[in-house]
């Protein structure tokens, strides 16, 4: 019987993350814990990953360049089976999504394949210190607000 080819990058990126996914499930059945998640503060020039490897635990990961974000989101997806990704998305103050939303999604889009994407509103997320990056405080925030969704749901 010959092997079937995969006929786009699209469809090769979907199969990757059934294996991911299922692989993931597979290690909670077995092992009894919460799925893993993982939080991002998306920005235009950097961006904040938090993560809960237990699905109990939330803890600042990193503050990196957006453009760079993909690539370790995916790392990281890999190294702790990562279930859910939480992602802030911004409303303005009369709860109309913000533009950069568009971007937002398109970013989130591209995981969803791997993994179940959640959409936060990232109002109130944000940290002010002076002199300092807290994108990854926020996603800290994010990914919070985000497993408290789905503890609603479930």
């Amino acid at each position: 019987m010959a092997e079937r080819k995969i006929s786009s990058r699209k469809e090769k990126k979907y199969l990757e993350g059934l294996l991911l996914q299922q692989s993931a499930e597979a290690r909670k059945a077995y092992d009894g814990k919460k799925p893993a998640w993982i939080g991002i503060d998306w920005g235009q020039k950097w961006s904040g990953i938090a993560l809960s490897p237990d699905g109990n635990g939330v803890f600042s990961h990193s503050v990196t360049e957006t453009h760079k974000l993909e690539k370790i989101t995916k790392e990281l997806i890999k190294l702790y089976g990562i279930v859910h990704m939480a992602i802030g998305i911004s409303y303005s103050s009369t709860g109309d999504e913000a533009p950069q939303g568009v971007e937002i999604r398109e970013f989130a889009d591209g995981f969803v394949p791997l993994v179940q994407v959640h959409f936060v509103d990232e109002r109130n997320t944000t940290i002010h210190r002076s002199n300092e990056r807290t994108d990854d405080a926020a996603a800290a925030l994010i990914l919070q607000y985000g497993m408290r969704q789905v503890d609603k749901l479930s």
